[in-house]
């Protein structure tokens, strides 16, 4: 049977319609149902509240920020023996989502460039 229609995508300018068609679906679908689950799992709320949660639940602080080019900051927190870690992005209105959070956090010593 699958070959059959295989045959007929093959022959029939309708059927090389119909199969674009379906990939166009697929794909879009596909797009859709991943835009939907990274809504659903974005984790957002005030600032305050955000980083009151990570010390109380996960002893997490602060030990680096920075600035987006669209005004938002971008904040590391992590527990002081890098046992766990939370990024997290804060936008101009106060809002603050999760990036991603993992375990075993471990700051690196800047190299020097000596060439300057």
């Amino acid at each position: 049977m699958f070959n059959d229609f295989m045959d007929f995508l093959a022959m029939n300018t309708l059927g090389r319609w119909f199969a674009r068609l379906v990939i166009i679906f697929a794909v879009t679908m596909a797009f859709l149902t991943s835009i939907g689950i990274a809504q659903a799992a974005q984790q957002c709320d005030q600032r305050a509240k955000v980083l009151g949660h990570l010390a109380q639940t996960y002893k997490e602080a602060p030990v680096a920020i920075g600035v987006t080019n669209s005004g938002g900051i971008v904040e590391v927190l992590t527990t002081s023996d890098g046992a766990t870690w939370t990024i997290i992005i804060s936008t101009p209105d106060g809002t603050s989502c999760l990036v991603a959070a993992g375990e075993n956090w471990r700051l690196l010593t800047p190299v020097r460039d000596t060439r300057i």
